[in-house]
């Protein structure tokens, strides 16, 4: 495959960017989804493919202050090329030189040795390629890290996510985060490959051999409600290790009451948000890792939460509730929440943390090795490649 050419076409933007952009705004929402697009970039380099990336995302020109209709930058040997909207034309302007470049770009390499890769969540660029599908009979696989509908609110927002997956459906190959969302987009059993998720290949992994058990659980991520934070908070009050104490990463709408929280018990400790580096380490040196979820929602059969495979890849045991989108295989890895009622989930996390340590540090490695070596960024896009 390596003389192999893909144009990327997705909301991504280069590494450097990204850091200028999260120092001044940590809040900045979609980083799980650039951090997966960046691995999938850099997992396509690894095997010999010539990558360009077509993107609409604006923080290039907010941060240059660049003027135009294109700037092109290249980093690792990936040429990002972003397209703004002018001021004049609007977005039908937009959409007209995404298409104009997809033609082009694909009539200089032809059709044996270039493929087009398209993120189902930007709708600019999934329609732009739609049409370059539609109108010019090229070829299109579409990779789907949520659905849609899930991430849309209002009337004219719904219409718009039933309208970008029947585009999705219309694709020509598929990258899907689990089986339920692949057999619901794809129902023509079209090529297709479910790729829950990747970690670096380059991730220097540490032994845990020896590791000492420190009295500390930890949860980073999203600090939604829905997400099961309450009821995380709620059991590990409740379980019988009082000695232990919960660390918790991130931001969301339970922020306010969880800040109250942890005024109020000294065993739970909020951290806030802090680098991905400080999370990555600090993963390393607690007892257990949580992830709180709950499995009753519909939308988690179409998810795979990004930082299960970043758990397992700390080498630190992981607790984490059954959702439909883990595929069978994690179960040796994993210890579960059988019964997602606060008094189970307490006594879970205290049977677990009883548990002779040792075990549960064989259990961990066993888990990270697996990831490193069975679903890095460099094997999992060698399976993407294999459907283009």
């Amino acid at each position: 495959m390596t003389d192999m050419n893909i144009l990327f076409v997705a909301s991504v933007v280069h590494e450097k960017l990204l850091i200028e952009i999260l120092k001044t705004q940590p809040r900045y929402y979609g980083i799980q989804g650039q951090y997966f697009m960046r691995l999938m970039l850099l997992g396509l380099k690894a095997n010999g493919v010539k990558v360009n990336v077509l993107s609409n995302n604006l923080a290039y020109r907010y941060w240059h202050s660049k003027r135009g209709e294109r700037h092109c930058v290249l980093e690792e040997g990936i040429g990002y090329n972003y397209f703004f909207r002018k001021q004049r034309g609007g977005y039908l302007h937009l959409l007209l030189r995404i298409i104009r470049f997809i033609k082009l770009w694909k009539n200089k390499l032809g059709k044996d040795n270039s493929a087009i890769l398209c993120d189902g969540l930007n709708f600019t660029l999934l329609l732009s390629c739609f049409l370059c599908k539609i109108f010019f009979n090229i070829r299109v696989t579409v990779f789907v890290t949520d659905m849609p509908r899930y991430l849309s609110m209002g009337f004219f927002s719904q219409i718009k996510s039933s309208l970008q997956e029947y585009i999705i459906r219309q694709m020509d190959a598929f990258v899907t985060l689990t089986n339920y969302m692949d057999a619901d987009l794809n129902p023509n059993h079209k090529p297709s490959v479910v790729i829950e998720g990747m970690v670096d290949v380059r991730a220097k992994c540490e032994s845990n051999k020896g590791r000492r058990r420190e009295k500390v659980c930890m949860y980073s991520g999203s600090i939604h409600k829905v997400y099961g934070i309450k009821k995380l908070l709620d059991s590990f009050l409740a379980m019988n290790n009082t000695d232990y104490i919960l660390e918790i990463y991130g931001d969301g709408d339970y922020r306010a009451e969880l800040v109250e929280l942890a005024a109020k018990h000294d065993r739970i400790i909020y951290k806030g948000l802090v680098s991905r580096d400080v999370i990555v380490a600090r993963q390393k040196q607690v007892a257990l890792l949580i992830n709180p979820r709950p499995s009753s929602y519909e939308y988690t059969q179409y998810s795979f939460p990004s930082k299960i495979m970043e758990y397992m890849l700390s080498g630190t045991p992981v607790l984490t509730t059954k959702l439909p989108g883990i595929p069978a295989e994690y179960d040796k890895y994993l210890y579960y929440f059988e019964d997602e009622s606060i008094e189970a989930m307490a006594n879970k996390m205290s049977e677990v943390l009883s548990m002779d340590y040792t075990e549960c540090l064989r259990k961990a490695s066993e888990a990270q090795s697996y990831v490193m070596n069975e679903k890095n960024n460099f094997l999992q896009m060698k399976k993407l490649l294999s459907i283009l």
